[in-house]
């Protein structure tokens, strides 16, 4: 049935009746970046792996070069009479020491000993010492001559019974013989002395020879000091190249994350200011991105 309509419109009465009103319309967001987003997203979640660890690996590597190549330079010498050794002290530095074997060792101190002992007895004889010494000497000179002395007078004695010898021609000879034995015993004091003085210099002498004794040791260990050459600086350039590679890996790895994380916010910040002001979210997304990355 047709009717006519309050403003003259002619229609079917059922259809108009009938008639749905329209749906509500619902916004949607869809993401600009496509597989940009995607593939951004994927970097972010793997940011974590270790992005140095070729560089790393090659640094250890060519360290590792650089301590065989200062071993192989710094090896034990082991010579006739001892060994030299190079060796890192706790406090991180290095030495490079030369030591005698047990023999020389041992020869190095006795003669260390027999140094001191010599020297100490040229002290004690010049400290006064040496007037005991003279006595001591003077004492077994005149011992040698003490039975020639008695034979010389028991003969001058039997000359003046048999000459029949005044008692002047006694003393005179008596004088002769007393004078005779005086001349020899300042001959035999004279001899002590010097005998004496001669010990102090001996002494020095033997405390100089032992001294020269111990440093002939100690040179011929320090002679090796010189074996081998050290190269520390072996593969130094190589190390430093491996290094430098290192840090442009990780200085690279840190730009692509930044990047990463800057187009991540971008492609959402782009799709939301693009459903509702499209043609400007590009540039908001990549401004925001840059400012959060």
């Amino acid at each position: 049935m047709a009717m006519v309509g309050q403003y003259g419109r002619s229609g079917n009465i059922g259809t108009f009746l009938n008639k749905a009103p329209k749906t509500q319309y619902k916004p949607t967001i869809t993401p600009r970046g496509g597989n940009k987003f995607l593939s951004n997203l994927g970097n972010m979640v793997g940011a974590n792996r270790d992005p140095g660890k070729y560089g790393q690996a090659d640094l250890g590597y060519q360290e590792g070069i650089r301590e065989d190549i200062f071993k192989k330079t710094t090896p034990d010498v082991n010579f006739v009479g001892g060994t030299t050794r190079y060796r890192q002290n706790p406090d991180g530095t290095y030495s490079y020491t030369s030591e005698a074997d047990a023999a020389n060792t041992q020869i190095r101190e006795d003669a260390i000993r027999r140094q001191g002992m010599f020297g100490q007895q040229a002290e004690d004889l010049a400290a006064g010492g040496w007037r005991d010494a003279q006595k001591s000497r003077y004492g077994d000179l005149m011992g040698i001559y003490e039975e020639e002395l008695a034979v010389a007078d028991q003969l001058r004695r039997a000359r003046e019974l048999n000459t029949g010898a005044s008692s002047t021609q006694q003393m005179l000879n008596q004088m002769n013989a007393d004078a005779s034995t005086n001349r020899l015993k300042l001959a035999a004091m004279n001899q002590a002395f010097d005998q004496s003085q001669s010990l102090i210099d001996s002494n020095l002498a033997r405390s100089t020879g032992q001294y020269n004794m111990l440093t002939g040791v100690e040179d011929k260990t320090n002679r090796y000091l010189n074996i081998p050459a050290i190269n520390a600086t072996g593969n130094l350039g190589n190390v430093s190249d491996a290094s430098t590679r290192l840090n442009d890996q990780l200085a690279y790895a840190d730009q692509q994350q930044a990047q990463g994380k800057s187009d991540f916010w971008g492609s959402i910040f782009g799709a939301v200011g693009n459903t509702f002001a499209p043609g400007i979210g590009g540039v908001a997304g990549k401004f925001l991105g840059n400012l959060i990355g």
